[in-house]
């Protein structure tokens, strides 16, 4: 799998999943982008587990406070390189991995820990 095809996948498939989300789920997602980058950029890497194939970028509904002011939108970045990567030596399918991934992500949002996370079978 090439990372433009990856690419491709995650552009059809993120789209599916969000609309697929439990409305309660949903709702939160209201102030989040979503968006795909070819590799994270060396100042990501600097600062998070260097074999991510997605990453979150914001504050979790647990770490916020009524007196925060709104700020940017809570970000999920899907690497296409990294998960083409992990698709292809792996394989698994693109579209569950993609899917995984942003589930993940989005437990970030909403303050899950990784430990609760690989109980329930949203890690790698």
């Amino acid at each position: 799998m090439t990372v433009e095809e990856a690419e491709r996948a995650i552009r059809e498939v993120v789209p599916q999943i969000l609309d697929d989300l439990p409305d309660e789920v949903r709702s939160i997602t209201q102030n989040l982008c979503v968006r795909v980058e070819y590799f994270a950029s060396p100042e990501v890497l600097s600062i998070r587990y260097c074999r991510s194939l997605a990453y979150y970028h914001g504050f979790s509904l647990r770490e916020r406070s009524a007196f925060q002011p709104a700020g940017w939108p809570d970000e999920v970045v899907l690497l296409a390189g990294p998960i083409s990567r992990f698709a292809t030596t792996s394989g698994r399918d693109v579209r569950e991995i993609i899917r995984i991934c942003l589930v993940h992500e989005l437990a970030h949002l909403v303050g899950l820990t990784h430990a609760r996370m690989r109980e329930l079978g949203y890690t790698f």
